[in-house]
Order: structure tokens, then sequence, then C-alpha cells
């Protein structure tokens, strides 16, 4: 009988212990009170939606499971604890959220596969911005992957081409919108061969 007393006690003691640990890495659901869009709270930030987001080269080891882990209905990652700039929920497919603070144009880049570098905002052109118009995309069209800096592992596709005498930009997943690539930058993508 003591026995089974001890176990019990030991039994509500680990249960105590687990609930603690998970609460101090729990994400809230959230609605932004302007907009009315969901956003998520983790550790009094907020993380709103971007399907700018390609996806990330984390190593599914190397994920820090939040809310409770894997197995939960519904759960969330990053690569850190402490401040990510993104969060990755996961429940049918994997959607990532970035910290309120985050701008994917003030960020700097890395071409994946090559040693090109580069912050957003300087290699487009002021007011450059057009409609994207899918039909108007020719075989120039490159697609490549970005490596972001500042959000360690994650990456956005970009597609890359050539319209009315300019090179043009269009991030998937942001709005059907395409940015002009300064003379410069054009020119040292065709240098490095990521553009023909």
């Amino acid at each position: 009988m003591k026995k089974r007393i001890l176990c019990l006690i030991l039994l509500a003691v680990m249960c105590f212990s687990f609930t603690a640990c998970g609460s101090d890495h729990s994400v809230k659901v959230s609605k932004d009170k302007k907009t009315g869009e969901q956003a998520l709270i983790y550790n009094d930030k907020t993380y709103y939606p971007a399907d700018i987001i390609g996806g990330t080269v984390l190593d599914r080891a190397d994920r820090k499971l939040l809310d409770g882990g894997e197995y939960d209905f519904g759960f969330y990652y990053s690569y850190t604890y402490t401040e990510p700039m993104y969060l990755i929920s996961v429940t049918n497919a994997e959607e990532g959220y970035v910290r309120e603070d985050y701008s994917y144009k003030t960020d700097t880049f890395n071409v994946v596969d090559t040693d090109l570098n580069f912050i957003m905002e300087e290699v487009l052109v002021p007011n450059g911005t057009i409609k994207l118009d899918e039909t108007k995309i020719t075989d120039t069209t490159v697609c490549v992957q970005l490596l972001s800096k500042n959000c360690p592992y994650m990456y956005l596709e970009a597609y890359i081409y050539r319209q009315n005498g300019g090179w043009y930009m269009h991030i998937d997943g942001s709005e059907n919108t395409s940015q002009e690539l300064t003379p410069d930058f054009a020119n040292t993508l065709f240098y490095k061969g990521i553009i023909h």
C-alpha cells in the first residue's frame, strides 16, 4: 500500500513538473484588434502570418518545439526559445509567422548556393513596383532561394524575370506585385550566372 501511495505522489509531482515546463514556451492564438487578422503571441511578442516564408532549412532534430510538443494537435516550432524572429505553425501544412518588427525589405539575404549577399531594399528601385502579370513572364524567369540573415534558417523563394527592358523580382507568397531590380544588381546577377 505504501508503494502505491508513493508511486501516486511521484506521478503527481512528475505531472506538475511537465506542466510547468510546457508553459514556459506556450504560444497563444490572438486576433489583431485593428485588422481582425489572426496573430500568435509568444513571450509577449506578436507574430503575424507571413505567406512570404518559403520554408526553413532547419533540421527537424534542431527545431525548438513550442506549446507542448510535436505530438499535440497542432504545434509550433522555431530555431530558438529566446525572442525568435519567426514561428512555424504546423497543422495540415507549415505556416510561417514573423515577429511584428520584422520586414523582409530591411533583411540581408544570401542567394542559396552562391556567395552573393544583399540587403533587399538596396537592390530594389524606389517606386518600381508593378502588378504581376503571369502571362507576361517569359522563359527568362529564374527561381532562386534567398536565405535570410536576420531569421536564421528561413528562406524566401523569388522569381526573377525580364519585362519591358528591366529585371523584376517577385517574392512567392507576396501580393501580386513585383519589384524592379536596380541595374547594378541585375548586372551582378548576370555576372554571377544567376540570370541570362
